[in-house]
């Protein structure tokens, strides 16, 4: 993967979600985009960003509170599993916890995630691309911003 998709396991489960097919041409050229995507928010449940006109929005269900809570309370004394539910880590532990003991991925499955972009209804653009791949670099920049998205 290149600087432009992620590093971090977080980050490239991430986009390797929404892009179905990393690969691809699409794919590149999206990577090509991703400085000019401005507007990227996040709230529980939705990330939102403009480019080139466009407007995209990346949704999923989020985790519910109470797994959240349950998982707050697992992770204490833990120090990979709290770091990552801090959000300070990209924590592969917590990935894990979360899809195999709470079936609720923090990332996700391609499936569970909606894709929308103005230009297309279907979300199978370089637009939506390019949004996920700058949102995989900002989790590198700050892995909380994954837990702002799941709720």
């Amino acid at each position: 993967m290149t600087e432009w998709s992620g590093r971090g396991p977080w980050a490239r489960l991430f986009a390797s979600a929404v892009v179905p097919d990393e690969g691809s041409a699409l794919a590149e050229r999206a990577r090509g985009l991703v400085g000019d995507v401005e507007e990227l928010e996040v709230v529980s449940g939705r990330i939102t960003a403009l480019l080139d006109d466009c407007r995209v929005a990346v949704t999923s269900a989020p985790v519910s509170p109470r797994i959240w809570t349950a998982v707050t309370r697992f992770t204490r004394g833990n120090r990979p599993l709290e770091a990552g539910i801090a959000g300070r880590e990209q924590s592969v532990h917590l990935e894990h916890l979360l899809t195999v003991d709470w079936e609720a991925p923090l990332v996700p499955r391609r499936a569970a995630i909606g894709r929308c972009c103005t230009c297309d209804a279907d979300g199978a653009c370089e637009h939506v691309a390019a949004v996920a791949f700058a949102f995989a670099v900002e989790i590198d920049r700050d892995p909380g911003v994954l837990l702002r998205w799941r709720g």
